[in-house]
């Protein structure tokens, strides 16, 4: 008989986890795996009733693990090795005769593939407290004992770093692992700081720094833009039959907003590109060992942006530190200076490094399996 419900469960665990309206639920992890109760203490009785055993440990685990790796894993064909073999073995199991005692399983499993030889040895435990005097409190309470116990594997698998890092070798992503990075949310808001050459601006490129601050939804970034930066310049000859000419520097703040679409790959890479509208002002002042008069400017411009991004955390924080290339198209900057006879660029493109923070906005999302992100 027990062989006959041995079956059924493979049966079972062949056919995948089915959900109330019939449907067959995913497995966690796109692989196979094929369960084994190690042999000592399997036919241990842990609940008797007069001559009859209600509960053998062997079917208990069997029961229980098996419920659990219908979840994880996909179930291997009978004529065929799984991707990976579990092994349980009993190492304690403790049942009280009363009301108020505590149920405590314990068990040790080994996980092995075929390629690999054995990953790792990991340890689980469960109990459950028996809240009836009766023989059937008793037994309830071995059951919750072994679904905690198979539930607590679930965790303690995705948390090994031999399993993680076999997963990950596979391109698997261990689900919802305290080694992983945590899945980026859809809304985040950032600030980033960064600099680099602004070119076209003056006679010369000049360094430039920008800071962004905005928010991103899963497809689209809106970004407020704040910059500073001086190139040179020289003046008209000052005079008619004299080449002489005065260098002065161009001090220019740079306010925009923008917007355009973001797209993501994978869970720490990401494109951003799009266009907005800037306010450039300032003065040029030329330099002279004499205090001399400054002269204001002022322009609006279209701008386009691109953006390349990498994100990370080591810590697996939902908090994430981002770096990236951007470059940024500055159209139609030209401003006149009559009292310096010039006629001068603003700026033309500015190509710089970033480095910023990002925080998330909205709840948690949630990873699925598969592919590792």
């Amino acid at each position: 008989m027990r062989g006959l419900l041995h079956l059924l469960a493979l049966c079972c665990l062949a056919a995948g986890a089915v959900r109330a309206d019939g449907s067959v639920a995913k497995a966690a992890y796109p692989m196979t795996a094929r369960l084994t109760i190690a042999a000592d203490q399997r036919d241990r009785c842990l609940v008797r009733n007069q001559e009859n055993c209600d509960v053998v440990l062997g079917d208990l685990l069997q029961k229980a693990y098996e419920s659990v790796l219908r979840r994880m894993f996909q179930a291997p064909a009978l004529d065929a090795p799984a991707d990976l073999d579990i092994t349980v073995a009993p190492t304690f199991a403790d049942v009280p005769e009363g009301m108020g005692g505590q149920v405590v399983l314990e068990t040790s499993l080994v996980i092995a593939a075929a390629t690999a030889g054995e990953i790792d040895r990991l340890g689980c435990s469960g109990h459950s407290t028996v809240l009836g005097p009766e023989r059937d409190s008793i037994v309830k309470a071995a059951e919750r004992a072994s679904q905690e116990l198979a539930q607590n594997f679930e965790r303690t698998f995705a948390n090994s770093q031999r399993v993680f890092n076999w997963l990950r070798g596979r391109g698997v992503e261990p689900v919802d692992s305290a080694l992983s990075w945590p899945a980026r949310p859809d809304w985040i808001t950032f600030i980033d700081l960064g600099g680099g050459p602004v070119i076209g601006g003056g006679d010369a490129a000049a360094p430039g720094l920008l800071a962004r601050l905005g928010i991103a939804g899963r497809w689209f970034i809106v970004q407020g833009i704040a910059g500073r930066w001086v190139p040179s310049f020289n003046t008209a000859p000052s005079g008619l039959f004299t080449d002489t000419r005065t260098s002065a520097d161009l001090e220019t703040t740079d306010l925009g907003l923008e917007a355009g679409p973001r797209l993501r790959l994978g869970n720490s890479l990401e494109l951003r590109a799009g266009g907005g509208f800037h306010v450039l002002w300032g003065s040029a002042q030329p330099n002279t060992r004499s205090p001399s008069q400054s002269y204001s400017f002022s322009s609006v411009t279209p701008t386009a942006f691109g953006a390349f991004q990498y994100t990370f955390w080591p810590t697996g924080s939902r908090f994430r530190i981002r770096t990236g290339l951007e470059i940024r198209k500055y159209v139609s900057t030209t401003v006149g200076f009559p009292e310096l006879s010039r006629t001068i660029p603003i700026a033309d493109t500015y190509v710089g490094l970033y480095l910023g923070f990002e925080a998330p906005l909205g709840s948690r999302p949630v990873r699925d399996g598969g592919a590792a992100k």
